[in-house]
């Protein structure tokens, strides 16, 4: 499986519970901020891009990122093992 960061924005509220579903079927997944994701997952950048633009409407942006090794971070929302281990 890969790793990606995947973040998103959206002027519909109703987007952060169907993102946050539909990134949580897709694999291993740990929220980091409020729309900001590590998931490892079977999928490719591309589907994963395209299968969230309906869910963040016409205004809305989504990016994927291929995970790589280097990271820091502070203060987030899940625990600090968990983005060791799937970084």
């Amino acid at each position: 499986m890969t790793a990606f960061i995947v973040a998103y924005e959206s002027k519909n509220p109703l987007s952060d519970e169907q993102v946050s579903g539909y990134i949580r079927n897709s694999g291993e997944a740990m929220q980091v901020t409020e729309r900001l994701w590590i998931l490892e997952t079977e999928k490719e950048a591309k589907q994963l891009r395209d299968e969230m633009k309906p869910l963040v409407g016409a205004e809305g942006r989504v990016v994927v990122i291929k995970s790589g090794r280097t990271a820091a971070w502070s203060n987030i929302m899940g625990p600090n093992k968990w983005l060791v281990d799937h970084l």
